[in-house]
């Protein structure tokens, strides 16, 4: 095993759903990250050529890294060769391209991040107005269960209400028979 501060080189070459999407900004972000020097750059046939130096460990830490698969962006097969570092490179760079080319790219991406943004927007505005439609619905079986109860309170209320008339109207009734005899006693009496 060589040690850890062997320097060694490692060109990579990636293919997959790599350009028009990021990739290399993510992949120099990382290389600056962990201390890689070299480059990253776009190649005619829609693969991305990487080189990069540093130890050993962290040039095999970097190749795992750069194997991204996220929204957008697939790096679906890396071929790497490995040989003797050289030292030439002091930073890592993103190689662009044409100008005109590079804007385009650049504005493809954003579209491309702009529709992902869309649909899981909509696909979250679709689970919002499920949980809100669930919701509703619960509170609708709720309310339809406490009226139900209610409905039968107020049956039971009204029950009693009409049982308490009719006893009220019987003593009334009573009343004025016992009112009424009473007062023919007294007047038989006088």
């Amino acid at each position: 095993m060589l040690p850890d501060i062997y320097q060694v080189r490692a060109v990579i070459r990636v293919y997959g759903d790599v350009q028009r999407v990021g990739f290399r900004s993510i992949v120099q972000d990382l290389a600056r990250r962990t201390g890689v020097k070299g480059y990253v750059k776009n190649l005619p046939d829609g693969s991305v050529e990487i080189v990069a130096e540093a130890s050993k460990e962290i040039v095999d830490k970097f190749v795992d890294a750069v194997r991204v698969k996220e929204p957008q962006i697939d790096a679906a097969r890396l071929d790497v060769a490995y040989t003797e570092a050289t030292g030439e490179y002091e930073h890592f760079s993103l190689v662009s391209g044409d100008l005109t080319e590079e804007i385009l790219e650049g504005f493809g991406t954003e579209v491309k991040y702009i529709n992902l943004s869309r649909e899981e927007n909509k696909e979250g505005f679709d689970r919002v107005e499920k949980r809100i439609k669930a919701s509703i619905y619960s509170m609708h079986e709720d309310m339809n269960e406490h009226f139900g109860e209610m409905a039968k309170r107020c049956d039971v209320i009204s029950s009693e209400l009409i049982r308490t008339r009719e006893e009220l109207t019987r003593i009334l009734d009573n009343m004025s028979r016992l009112i009424d005899e009473f007062i023919k006693a007294r007047e038989k009496q006088e």
